[in-house]
């Protein structure tokens, strides 16, 4: 949950600097081209993958010692070669575990094969050098991890706030996010519910506390939004839900 007191919800710049995943490969082209190709828990590829194009570049950056520019250009090179040439995501159907653990799999073997083709004379050892980790605290599929979650809940407080905002809540919006975004994601000291009787012209700690109800209310709705963008309701949701609070409860990705 990240989120911008005055330009309001906009994601925060990934780590390796790299502008947000919509600039080399716009939303709708990227929705336009890829169909989804199986059904169950994945049943919108096209959703999916658009909320996966900023994890798998920290995923490069994080992984390997490629300059950003060169990172970016692998993962457009897989999207293109793999996702949408020869369309390996129906593969998917019969891989075992998580999408996104085959879809990161898929990366890492494409890059690989990569960094090789574009050598004359590949030194394995020197290879194998390169792919280093750069965070020796955090490995690259975590910071994969984390960041998938971080920005599927930037969606949803994005959606949240626009919808607090169009129905004249900017109450319940500032609230929830001066009492639970900001010290959950950015370390920000947790505000009393007395401070913000004060700061919002509340009655009492009581009318603050119900507010903040609200708050979670219309973020968990929001959340479960975004994610049923790509996986239905029932056991799926709740897994895809339970991983969330995991990741954020384990803390950063690197």
């Amino acid at each position: 949950m990240v989120a911008g007191r005055e330009s309001h919800v906009q994601p925060d710049e990934p780590a390796d600097g790299a502008r947000g995943r919509a600039d080399v490969f716009p939303r709708t082209r990227w929705t336009s081209l890829v169909q989804p190709a199986q059904a169950g828990c994945e049943s919108s590829l096209a959703a999916l993958l658009d909320a996966y194009y900023a994890p798998l570049r920290r995923y490069l950056t994080c992984q390997w010692r490629l300059p950003v520019d060169q990172a970016q250009d692998v993962l457009q090179g897989f999207l293109a070669d793999k996702v949408l040439g020869k369309g390996i995501l129906a593969a998917a159907r019969r891989a075992k575990g998580k999408f996104r653990t085959f879809l990161l799999a898929a990366l890492k073997n494409y890059a690989i094969d990569q960094i090789r083709r574009n050598r004359a004379r590949p030194d394995p050892e020197e290879i194998d050098s390169r792919f280093e980790m750069r965070d020796p605290g955090a490995t690259a599929e975590e910071a994969f991890e984390y960041e998938w979650a971080r920005q599927t809940v930037l969606r949803a407080l994005e959606n949240m706030e626009a919808e607090c905002r169009r129905k004249k809540r900017a109450d319940v919006w500032e609230l929830f996010h001066v009492r639970m975004v900001g010290p959950i994601l950015h370390g920000d000291p947790e505000v009393p519910y007395e401070n913000l009787v004060a700061r919002f012209g509340l009655k009492s700690p009581s009318a603050a506390f119900n507010l903040l109800v609200t708050g979670k209310r219309t973020f968990e709705r929001h959340l479960r939004q975004v994610v049923g963008t790509y996986a239905r309701e029932g056991a799926c949701m709740e897994r895809e839900i339970a991983d969330l609070r995991s990741i954020f409860a384990r803390g950063g990705g690197g």
